[in-house]
């Protein structure tokens, strides 16, 4: 009896004490799953070694470590000396964090967390290092964002952001008021960066300025693409793209597009550029615009391969001032000091210089500064074309230097030399009136001196109204009006200046040399000379014209070196008459129209064919072209005047 009584205490006493300890187990648990490490079996107690982490579907959505730790039955907690917050994030790596102290509070996959006192934040997929004072962490809204300036590390980068936001799910991270500086004098800011998870690329927007070894882009907006080592690989800017690139034509050359691309090796030196949509290049020596430009850099060091297309227009100064070029499309080099080098102008190409100027369906360019040259080359549709002081060129080809003081044509050239002022002494071009326009034809033509010296090359021909003259070679120097042609030389001008106005009025001269003076007012005929005229031809070794004092016209022709001749004339009675004769030398005195026909060494000789025909002998003979009149002026043994024939 007194057993049974003993167990009717006692198993009540064992029943209360079994049901206090489960219900003292119950509540030393936290709620919503919050599994601290070495959990104190006081209710809110501090924890040593705090740890817990949230599995949502089996994947784990938060793991919170942290020195020291507290948490309520409302799965609320606060941290301290946090040594590791991973936040999952979808079809990512987590963030991994550390700070001083946090609280967080909520249920599993929907936990709010305050992060606070030097935290650090590490994002493998972007590659960032960030250290901010403050950072929320919101899996509701699916967000973890800083709060304070944020120092940022990246590899090759640091500098700061005014915020960073992370998205938890698939929406790429956002870095706010950046500021970074890089190696080889790298720079990046802009008001909002967008960084895409596990891609090496960034997007830039807000006034980006981003620049890397001495190469600057500033544009609304920067996409960027960066290499293992955190140096920019490629950058592609729009719109209304500005920019400087310091190793451009040994300065710091200027550009501006609408979009702009640009590559770097992997040393981060510049290496490729393409500018699009009113693209525009200003460097040190000139300027390169069009609709679109490429660069390439090229050796030596500082200089690159240019390719330009569509309303291509490429300056560069001359001593005076700038030469330019246009085309519809150009390659070429653009040298470490500036100077536009072995260029390739195609369609619709124009050229000016310092009074000069031309046009072609190609040209090849040198350099368009004071030591370049242009090649104007024609097509089947186009002849080359250049305009240079007086003178306008067509040919095949036209070589000039951007000054237009040396150039030269060839291939079936076309040359016009235009009036000079009217104002200017000795302004005439030579053997013509200053103020009509003189053509010639060559096979080749050579300009010195800025057309002070003209050489025409091959089948010359030149006119100036019915005045012409042909050879294989002309040479013109406007200094002294000077003229020498050589090779069949064959000249027609009027006899006396305002009188030709029949084929009478004219002489021709043909001759192996031509040399005139337009100063002195004289044309030397060498080498087999022949005249012609209406009343006959002369032939002379050598022949030597004086012109009126306006230049046109004959005043005196002298014929040396032995004379031949044979003239027509009506005679008195309207007989035709024919008269032949030779003697050392004569003079033809134009006004007069009369021959003087000299025999220094032997007596001159004239023989007349008429009805009173004969042979005169004399010292000088005069014979007059009108009439066919002869007289002697000295005789062999006296100075008698016979007259023949009769009358």
């Amino acid at each position: 009896m007194r057993r049974v009584r003993l167990l009717r205490i006692v198993i009540p006493i064992l029943l209360v004490a079994f049901l206090v300890a489960i219900g003292l187990a119950f509540r030393s648990r936290p709620g919503r799953g919050v599994v601290p490490a070495d959990s104190s079996t006081e209710l809110g107690a501090r924890a040593e070694g705090f740890r817990f982490s949230d599995l949502v579907g089996g994947r784990r959505r938060l793991l919170v470590q942290a020195r020291v730790g507290r948490v309520d039955d409302q799965g609320a907690f606060q941290i301290e000396d946090v040594e590791r917050v991973e936040v999952d994030r979808e079809e990512r790596t987590p963030l991994v964090m550390t700070a001083q102290r946090g609280a967080g509070a909520g249920s599993q996959g929907e936990r709010i967390m305050r992060l606070e006192g030097g935290v650090t934040l590490h994002d493998d997929d972007t590659g960032l290092s960030l250290t901010i004072p403050t950072v929320e962490v919101d899996q509701v809204v699916g967000v973890v964002r800083s709060l304070g300036t944020v120092r940022i590390e990246s590899p090759g980068w640091k500098g700061t952001a005014s915020a960073v936001i992370y998205s938890l799910k698939k929406d790429p991270t956002q870095i706010l008021g950046v500021a970074l500086e890089g190696q080889d004098g790298g720079h990046l800011s802009a008001h909002r960066v967008w960084a895409a998870s596990g891609s090496p690329t960034w997007t830039l927007e807000g006034d980006v300025d981003a620049s890397q070894s001495g190469m600057a882009l500033r544009a609304p907006t920067v996409v960027l693409e960066r290499g293992p080592d955190g140096r920019i690989v490629s950058a592609t800017a729009s719109p209304s793209v500005t920019g400087i690139a310091s190793a451009v034509g040994g300065g710091k050359g200027e550009f501006e597009a609408r979009l702009a691309r640009a590559t770097w090796d992997a040393a981060g030196k510049l290496d490729h550029a393409i500018l699009s949509d009113g693209a525009r290049i200003e460097h040190a020596r000139g300027t390169v615009a069009a609709q679109t430009i490429e660069a390439r850099t090229s050796q030596p060091a500082g200089g690159f391969q240019l390719e330009a297309a569509g309303h291509v227009v490429a300056s560069g100064p001359t001593k005076k001032g700038h030469g330019q070029l246009m085309c519809d499309k150009l390659q070429a080099r653009l040298d470490g000091d500036g100077e536009l080098r072995d260029g390739l102008a195609t369609g619709n190409v124009t050229f000016d210089g310092e009074g000069t100027s031309g046009e072609a369906d190609q040209a090849s360019v040198t350099g368009l500064g004071p030591d370049g040259t242009v090649t104007l080359r024609a097509s089947p549709s186009q002849r080359a074309r250049l305009a240079s002081g007086r003178a306008r060129i067509a040919a095949e080809t036209i070589v000039s230097d951007a000054r237009g003081s040396a150039m030269t044509a060839t291939g079936r050239v076309e040359s016009t030399l235009l009036p000079g002022p009217a104002t200017r002494a000795g302004g005439a071009p030579p053997m013509f009136a200053a103020n009509e326009a003189v053509h010639f034809v060559s096979a080749s033509l050579e300009s010195t001196s800025a057309g002070a010296r003209l050489v025409f090359r091959g089948q010359v021909r030149g006119w100036q109204g019915d005045r012409t003259l042909a050879a294989d070679e002309v040479e013109m120097i406007q200094d002294g009006e000077i003229l020498n042609a050589s090779g069949r030389v064959s000249t027609r001008s009027p006899r006396q200046e305002g009188r030709a106005t029949g084929e009478g009025d004219f002489i021709q001269v043909a001759a192996d040399r031509l040399a005139y003076k337009g100063a002195a007012r004289t044309a030397v005929y060498e080498g087999g000379v022949r005249t012609r005229q209406a009343e006959g031809w002369l032939e002379a070794p050598r022949l030597a014209a004086t012109l009126g004092a306006t230049g046109r016209g004959l005043q005196e022709v002298q014929a040396t070196g032995g004379v031949r001749f044979e003239f027509r004339s009506t005679g008195e009675k309207g007989t035709p008459t024919t008269a032949t004769g030779e003697g050392d030398r004569a003079i033809y005195e134009t006004d007069s129209r009369i021959v003087r026909l000299f025999g220094d060494r032997a007596p001159a000789t004239v023989r007349n064919a008429g009805p009173d025909g004969g042979t005169t002998a004399g010292r000088v003979l005069r014979y007059h072209l009108d009439t066919g009149a002869l007289e002697v002026e000295s005789g062999e043994r006296d100075r008698a005047r016979i007259r023949t024939p009769k009358g």
